[in-house]
């Protein structure tokens, strides 16, 4: 403070002026100080105000390390689900996703696997709600959980949802064959046979060493009536795989409806060979052994394919066979 007499800057706490000695009065400010009285009035309001900042930074701190333990506890369950799913054990597998989903709400991942997993158990409608609830978490999903939400509804009869989800999956994934092959299969419920038939040649524009993609379409043009095309497509799929018996099934229909009986016999043999519990392809010879007017061998296949589980009971076929072999059974 300033002494009146001498005019000496003095310490605020100073009682006589340290210059002349003069006894300085009470309450006295100096020039630099001027301001000292007022600051406990301003800085306590920002002293408070930096320790509730600062409980709010430790609380948001706290509240973060807690979430990234939940994350990383859920991530462990999740990784030992996707495990028991590799090893086939797969209650123990929705388990592990369950738990994580429990800890982490917003785990899409663990709704996207455990939905395709309950797809593959025939639970649609469960995983149709869980693919829905990792699509909705995460909408740049993977293509896969589109393409599995898809065969669930192609599954329930939802066939236009499962177009669009099928549509879906080839949008994120052009490459993605088994999607044309499964929207070929709805098209072909829906009696759209030529889009059928179309979509399972893109498939096999992406993977021409698929030989069930081959017969599937030989079905589709035998269906049509295309039975050169039917023989040619099961033809592509007996030389990819020589041992795959429904390739000498479906090309064997195609020779009978063409009129090469005595070809259908052999593919449909041919089939039995590989295959021995082949029972429509028993059924199949049957019927071509009654248009050869060989009865006996007729009933011969007949017996053998209903051995095997084919419900042959009310065929207008076997009702023909009765009449022109004399026999009942």
């Amino acid at each position: 403070m300033e002494c009146p007499k001498c005019g000496k800057e003095n310490t605020i706490t100073a009682k006589f002026c340290l210059a002349c000695g003069t006894k300085l009065p009470l309450g006295a400010t100096s020039k630099s100080h001027a301001s000292f009285g007022k600051q406990p009035i301003i800085g306590k309001p920002i002293k408070v105000l930096l320790l509730i900042v600062g409980s709010l930074l430790a609380l948001l701190v706290i509240v973060a390390l807690i979430s990234e333990k939940h994350t990383q506890e859920a991530a462990i369950y999740y990784q030992r689900g996707t495990a028991y799913y590799e090893k086939g054990n797969i209650d123990e597998a929705i388990s592990n996703f369950n738990k994580a989903i429990e800890i982490n709400p917003n785990f899409a991942d663990a709704y996207g696997f455990r939905g395709v997993i309950l797809r593959g158990k025939g639970n649609f409608d469960q995983a149709i709600l869980d693919i829905n609830k990792a699509i909705e978490i995460n909408p740049n999903s993977p293509p896969q959980l589109y393409y599995n939400r898809g065969i669930a509804h192609r599954e329930k009869g939802n066939f236009e949802q499962a177009i669009l989800d099928f549509n879906k999956t080839i949008e994120k994934d052009p490459g993605f064959a088994d999607a044309y092959v499964s929207r070929g299969f709805v098209y072909y419920k829906k009696g759209d046979i030529e889009r059928a038939i179309s979509d399972l040649g893109r498939a096999l524009e992406i993977n021409p060493k698929d030989a069930k993609v081959y017969v599937s379409r030989g079905v589709f043009h035998t269906e049509k009536g295309n039975f050169d095309q039917a023989i040619s497509d099961c033809n592509k799929s007996i030389k990819i795989n020589s041992k795959y018996a429904p390739a000498y099934y479906n090309r064997g229909i195609a020779y009978r409806e063409r009129g090469n009986l005595d070809k259908a016999i052999s593919d449909f043999n041919k089939a039995i060979e590989i295959d021995s519990t082949f029972a429509n392809a028993y059924y199949q010879l049957g019927k071509v052994y009654f248009m050869k007017k060989n009865y006996a061998k007729s009933w011969d296949n007949i017996h053998k394919a209903e051995e095997l589980g084919c419900k042959i009971i009310g065929h207008e076929f076997l009702i023909d066979l009765k009449n022109a072999s004399g026999r009942e059974r």
